[in-house]
């Protein structure tokens, strides 16, 4: 089976690329709905009598039946699907391979080579193929064996540590962050696997595990821990280096405000209308703020539950927002707007096109 002619190019920069997708449930199919969006060609390979698990993760679900989480990071390809432990079916994948610049897997190690698609088969067939793996624990990894899910990444990797309102409630991110950082660190890797193909003829081996991802996103929190010698903890909305940096409530709702510069905070300070506050010594630099970082909110909180959240706020040029639902998020005409314009096309939904 020689790749299949699409009925329409879609524009972008990755117009002429070529994916065969073989990975399922979040990270791979994540990474290669990105491609997708930049218009590359992806083939979506799937078990026959189910497909990928996160179609029957619902509800809800949309009219097709499959659920609405499956729509979240398959859009913009087309699927087939192949017993891999068939040799008919098999022999049709290698087929697909050889016409493919990529492929993106996110099979346990080793499973591959057991069906008879291992590294050196892959590369015999196309040896300027990008082979994109996602790993729970690593290659090589003591855990290599072991089934990875987003939320046992998470506790493993430390970020239940540091999220939630204290260290007594071990809280996961809202969103599968494993999963999603993973997708977004492997698409990277393949973009520059795929430079390297176009210069050199030779295509290799690109693997981010969740691990690995997820404990990259500890970012300030590790040297903080490194440099400061302090073992990170849970703050709720606070941030561990910068204050204000937290929900506070005004009068008739609550305010989310950053200031993350001392020009940033005068501005919060003219803005409420206690200008003085800025050069007080207990305020005056960052440093001093987080020190000092209760007594500020007192003095903003007294404040702002004086007036409502909009009052100065919509105009100026400090970080501010009510935290929101994400209803009206969704449905915000302007990151719509900006979404479809920046894609170039419609994005499939469960009744069709976004408009």
């Amino acid at each position: 089976m020689s790749w299949p002619e699409r009925d329409e190019p879609m524009p972008g920069p990755l117009a002429d690329v070529r994916v065969l997708d073989l990975s399922r449930i979040l990270a791979g199919p994540f990474a290669t709905q990105v491609l997708a969006d930049l218009g590359a060609d992806v083939i979506k390979v799937e078990r026959p009598g189910g497909g990928d698990e996160t179609r029957r993760w619902g509800p809800p679900f949309a009219a097709s039946g499959d659920a609405a989480y499956f729509y979240a990071c398959n859009r913009g390809r087309r699927s087939i699907t192949a017993d891999l432990r068939s040799d008919e079916d098999s022999a049709m994948l290698l087929e697909l391979v050889a016409d493919a610049d990529i492929l993106v897997e996110n099979f346990l190690p080793g499973t591959l080579a057991r069906l008879g698609l291992g590294d050196e088969i892959l590369e015999a067939r196309n040896p300027r193929l990008v082979h994109a793996v996602v790993s729970g624990y690593g290659s090589g990894s003591t855990r290599e064996s072991w089934p990875a899910l987003d939320f046992v990444i998470q506790a493993h990797a430390g970020i239940l540590s540091i999220t939630g309102e204290s260290s007594d409630s071990r809280v996961k991110a809202g969103v599968p962050i494993a999963d999603l950082s993973a997708g977004l660190f492997v698409t990277i890797g393949i973009l520059a696997a795929l430079r390297r193909a176009e210069d050199t003829g030779v295509g290799g081996r690109v693997e981010v595990s969740l691990a690995e991802s997820c404990g990259a996103l500890l970012v300030n929190q590790a040297m903080n821990y490194l440099i400061g010698g302090t073992e990170p903890r849970a703050l709720g909305n606070t941030h561990p280096n910068v204050a204000p940096y937290q929900v506070v409530r005004a009068g008739d709702r609550d305010l989310a405000l950053a200031a993350t510069s001392d020009a940033q905070f005068a501005r919060l300070c003219h803005v409420i209308e206690m200008p003085a506050l800025a050069s007080d010594e207990r305020f005056a630099s960052n440093a001093e703020r987080v020190a000092n970082r209760d007594e500020l909110e007192s003095v903003l909180r007294g404040r702002l539950s004086e007036r409502p959240a909009a009052s100065g706020f919509a105009r100026s040029t400090r970080p501010a927002s009510p935290p929101r639902s994400l209803t009206p998020c969704a449905i915000c005409s302007r990151i719509r707007t900006r979404a479809l314009a920046s894609s170039g096309k419609c994005w499939p939904t469960a009744s069709g096109c976004a408009s």
